[in-house]
């Protein structure tokens, strides 16, 4: 068997490895703004996760939180774009695969009354939520998509989650589905 120190030993020779190949061929690691080597939201040593390799993507976990990080060497697609020409071709298709089972979710957890979802980008979680029968409000920071998810289901506001009208404690739930990873500093915005 392998001790601990020698598993660790390797670990760091394959991300030295890792990281003067880098280096040497100009790929980006993003992780972190301030430190691509860190974790964003506790600041942790990230290990490779040696299992989970994919084309151009090299999946880390903290050695501290135990958060999986996603590296991409390539230019990302542009996400935006393919979700807004779904939706434009086709906003019932669409509604029916985005909203992710969140309703039933909310339901199982016993949630009722109000529930916001933060980065609802068309509305597809709100709206389904609203179909569940609960009083769901949406907030993102996109105005096209907003303007493009009013026109099939309300209570979706646009702008920064700070500069909204909500009471402290007048939701039961907060969504946030595919929006944590946007954010400079979940940690921070997590604390707000």
């Amino acid at each position: 068997s392998i001790t601990t120190s020698a598993r660790q030993k390797g670990v760091e020779r394959m991300t030295a490895l890792l990281e003067s190949t880098v280096e040497e061929t100009g790929c980006l690691w993003y992780t972190s703004p301030m430190n691509p080597r860190k974790c964003r939201v506790c600041d942790g040593g990230l290990r490779p996760v040696w299992w989970a390799r994919f084309d151009d993507i090299e999946v880390e976990r903290c050695a501290e939180c135990g958060l999986i990080n996603l590296h991409r060497h390539s230019t990302p697609p542009d996400y935006w774009t393919l979700d807004r020409n779904a939706f434009v071709q086709d906003p019932p298709a669409y509604y029916e695969t985005h909203s992710y089972g969140i309703p039933d979710l909310l339901k199982r957890l016993g949630v009722e009354g109000r529930v916001l979802d933060i980065g609802c980008a068309f509305g597809a979680v709100v709206r389904a939520c609203q179909q569940a029968g609960l009083d769901a409000w949406g907030v993102d920071i996109n105005p096209e998509a907003i303007e493009l998810g009013s026109e099939h289901c309300p209570q979706l506001l646009c702008g920064p989650l700070e500069e909204q009208e909500f009471s402290p404690g007048s939701f039961s739930a907060v969504v946030m589905w595919h929006t944590l990873e946007h954010l400079p500093d979940p940690v921070a915005f997590l604390a707000q």
